[in-house]
């Protein structure tokens, strides 16, 4: 959550495993590389686990442990901020994470692809991770980051 609006995203970081597959890119005649529209279904298996998620079911996971939660963020250094806050945050960021239509161009100035528009190169590791997920599966991401959001601005009653 912390490091998803930053420009990098430390793989000890990462929630799960490298997505499996390769990378699909394809290049026209003149060597111009894009993004393999193809490359989006490496992403199903996560997609169809967001959307097994039941977001009241994982409001309340979260406001129940929210103290733990809490308590772990302090530990890593951040006394006197709320980590909710920094949830919120993410979650607003993300949500503002461009709409590309059409084919994305890339660039391989070294061993990576970088994105070939700046304004995309420059966005968050979590923005491009929006990006490289594909158009229809950032529309399912963001929903879901949209009923979380919601749900959390309701106050939550203990049953």
């Amino acid at each position: 959550i912390d490091a998803l609006p930053k420009k990098k995203l430390p793989n000890k970081f990462r929630l799960f495993p490298p997505t499996p597959g390769k990378f699909l890119i394809q290049k026209d005649v003149s060597d111009k590389i894009t993004v393999d529209p193809n490359n989006f279904t490496r992403y199903s298996t996560y997609m169809q686990l967001l959307d097994m998620l039941e977001t009241e079911q994982f409001v309340k996971w979260y406001t129940h442990y929210y103290p733990l939660i809490q308590e772990a963020y302090d530990e890593l250094g951040y006394k006197n901020r709320y980590f909710n806050d920094r949830f919120i945050f993410t979650i607003d960021h993300l949500l503002k994470t461009p709409e590309v239509v059409g084919t994305i161009q890339l660039v391989q100035p070294k061993v990576f692809y970088e994105y070939a528009d700046p304004a995309l190169e420059s966005l968050s590791a979590g923005q491009k991770i929006l990006l490289r997920i594909g158009p229809e599966n950032a529309v399912l991401v963001k929903a879901k980051l949209t009923e979380i959001r919601k749900e959390l601005a309701v106050p939550q009653l203990d049953e």
